[in-house]
C-alpha cells in the first residue's frame, strides 16, 4: 500500500450482509444526501463545486446515524446537516471498517486511530463523476503541526447489486508516479490509467490516501460506495 499499489479483494464482508446493506442504502430518500465539495470532514468546508464531483454525500457513525452536514462545515439553506434515523447495516458497516483499520495496524505496523465514513451516490446520468484526484495531500509537517487529522488509507466498499460491465461507473486508478503527468512538445500529457475497477456488488478495494491518483467515471445506472479513511 506504501508503494502505491492497490488491493482488491471479492466477498469480504459476506454476500449475505452487503445485500441487507445495498438495499439499505438504495432505500434511502435523496435528501440525506448533500452535494459534495473538496476538502475534510474536520476543517472548514467550502463551498459546494457539483462541477468538480458529481455525487451526492452523507456521512455515517457508529451507530449507523446519517448526517448529510459533517460538523464543521459552512452550509445553508437546504443543505443544513440533517441527523437521520439510524441504520443498523450501517453500523455494522462500520465496525467492519474498524475491524479492517485494526487489521491494517497489526500487519502493516501502521498508527491508524481513527476513520471517517461516508456514502457517496452518483447519478444515472451518464455524465456525473469524479475527475483525477488524490485523497490526501503530502505535506512537510506531523500530524501534531498540521493539527488536524491526515487520511492514510482509503477503503472502499461497493454496494451495487446486478452491476454490469456497461453500466460504467469504474474506479480509475492510475500509478503512485503519474499524478503530475509528462511534458511532450510543451503539452501537458496524462499519463495512461493503470487499471479500470468495476464497482461490483461487495467490492472492497484499499490504497494509499496519498499516492494513488484515481477517478470515478460516469454510469448510467445509481451507483453507491461506502468509504472509510483512516486516519
Amino acid at each position: 500500500l506504501g508503494d502505491g499499489e492497490v488491493v482488491v479483494r471479492d466477498g469480504v464482508l459476506g454476500p449475505e450482509f452487503v445485500r441487507g446493506c445495498a438495499a439499505a442504502v438504495r432505500g434511502l430518500d435523496g435528501s440525506v444526501f448533500a452535494p459534495f465539495g473538496t476538502g475534510r470532514r474536520d476543517e472548514p468546508g467550502p463551498s459546494v463545486s457539483e462541477r468538480l464531483r458529481g455525487d451526492h454525500c452523507a456521512w455515517f457513525d457508529e451507530r449507523g446515524a446519517l448526517d448529510s452536514g459533517p460538523s464543521g462545515w459552512q452550509q445553508s439553506g437546504d443543505q443544513i446537516a440533517r441527523l437521520q434515523p439510524r441504520l443498523p447495516e450501517l453500523a455494522e458497516l462500520f465496525a467492519n471498517f474498524d475491524a479492517i483499520r485494526l487489521e491494517l495496524n497489526e500487519a502493516c505496523f501502521l498508527s491508524l486511530n481513527s476513520l471517517d465514513c461516508q456514502l457517496a451516490r452518483y447519478p444515472a446520468d451518464g455524465v456525473s463523476g469524479y475527475p483525477r484526484h488524490v485523497d490526501a495531500l503530502r505535506t512537510r509537517g506531523s500530524v501534531a503541526e498540521s493539527g488536524s487529522r491526515r487520511r492514510v488509507i482509503t477503503c472502499i466498499v461497493y454496494l451495487n447489486e446486478g452491476w454490469a460491465v456497461e453500466h460504467g461507473g469504474e474506479l480509475r486508478i492510475w500509478g503512485a508516479a503519474d499524478m503530475a503527468g509528462t511534458i511532450v512538445d510543451g503539452v501537458g500529457v496524462m499519463a495512461p490509467p493503470r487499471c479500470d475497477i468495476v464497482p461490483a456488488l461487495g467490492r472492497l478495494v484499499l490504497f494509499s490516501s496519498v499516492a494513488v491518483p484515481h477517478a470515478v467515471l460516469p454510469s448510467c445506472a445509481q451507483r453507491h460506495a461506502a468509504t472509510a479513511w483512516f486516519c
